[in-house]
């Protein structure tokens, strides 16, 4: 650039009373062009924290004592000082520019030659983007990009609400008829959250990666879909009471493999009813020495981490159904056991 003609931050046919100019957009690309470094510095008038403010500038850590910018706000404050840098022709407008912006630069300093910027971007646009650290950055621009960070948010939220709740449980700060309904609601909601976010979550264990979340029962707990209550339940039951479980455990075992049987294959198929039979199953004290617990917890992880319309294979159908009729069995002759040993 030519050291007697400074850098203009006025595109062609633009004075400084011209509307609506981006000063700190211009001087952002300028600043960017010129490798310089730029550090703001902001003094209240009056001492109040909701100014005016006086902003001050030092570039490259030498200090600008002969100009300043006074506004309502930081940025307004900003936007009057690179103004006057404009006005003044100061001598930091004078700073040499990267070569691949020299061979372009046109009369005046406007940096575009027959609508074309020197780094190849059309005229009124900047390849540069706004390095204002003091404004506002904004994650979205659209009303759909904002209800997509939303309900990540609330996702985000969900799950560390899960980690302390299992923490509580496992510590005793909250007893299993406060834990189980407030947790069933919680994984009721990740549920339903899951399915807003969309194709930007493919799996809450890359959502935890990517927002470094370190919250393993929180994720356990989603994986199994159930409250721990009924995962790890060892309730004592009276006889009427015992009689009702026994046969509503019955009819989910018969319900279930009936379901496989009819080749219902989808999740949103096989999921709530094995959900309702590891309920059922749970209830009984022994149900934790029994072999098919485990299995079954397996199964609900399996399908938890399947979309609902997503299939299990008939290789899959068929190791299902084996199981679930060997934890049938188990569940029957422990059963007859209990009566023997009456």
């Amino acid at each position: 650039m030519d050291g007697n003609r400074p850098y203009s931050l006025l595109h062609a046919g633009e004075s400084l009373d011209s509307p609506a100019i981006p000063w700190l957009e211009r001087f952002s690309t300028f600043l960017s062009r010129t490798e310089a470094m730029a550090n703001w510095q902001y003094t209240s008038i009056g001492g109040g924290s909701n100014g005016p403010w006086i902003a001050t500038l030092s570039v490259n850590g030498h200090p600008l004592n002969d100009i300043t910018g006074q506004g309502a706000t930081r940025r307004q404050a900003r936007a009057r000082l690179v103004r006057r840098l404009q006005e003044n022709q100061h001598p930091l407008l004078h700073l040499q520019l990267l070569p691949e912006y020299q061979a372009n630069q046109a009369v005046n300093g406007d940096p575009t030659v027959d609508g074309l910027s020197a780094d190849g971007s059309t005229s009124g646009e900047s390849s540069t983007p706004n390095n204002d650290l003091d404004s506002e950055a904004r994650l979205y621009s659209t009303n759909a990009e904002r209800e997509k960070y939303e309900s990540q948010a609330t996702l985000f939220g969900i799950i560390v609400a899960l980690e302390y709740l299992e923490r509580a449980y496992v510590r005793d700060a909250i007893n299993a008829a406060e834990y189980t309904p407030a947790c069933t609601r919680l994984l009721s909601q990740y549920k339903t959250m899951l399915k807003l976010v969309g194709d930007s979550v493919p799996s809450v264990e890359e959502f935890m990666r990517r927002y470094n979340m370190d919250h393993p029962a929180a994720l356990h707990r989603v994986q199994v879909g159930v409250p721990a209550t009924i995962e790890h339940s060892s309730e004592q039951q009276g006889s009427a009471e015992g009689a009702k479980w026994v046969a509503e455990t019955t009819q989910s075992f018969i319900t279930f493999m009936d379901a496989l049987n009819l080749r219902l294959r989808a999740k949103d198929q096989l999921h709530p009813r094995l959900q309702e039979l590891m309920t059922g199953y749970a209830r009984f004290k022994d149900s934790a020495k029994w072999e098919g617990r485990g299995k079954i917890v397996s199964w609900l992880i399996t399908l938890n981490a399947m979309k609902a319309s997503d299939e299990i294979s008939e290789d899959q159908a068929r190791q299902l159904l084996f199981d679930i009729d060997h934890a049938y069995h188990e569940f029957f002759s422990s059963l007859g056991g209990a009566k023997d040993n009456s």
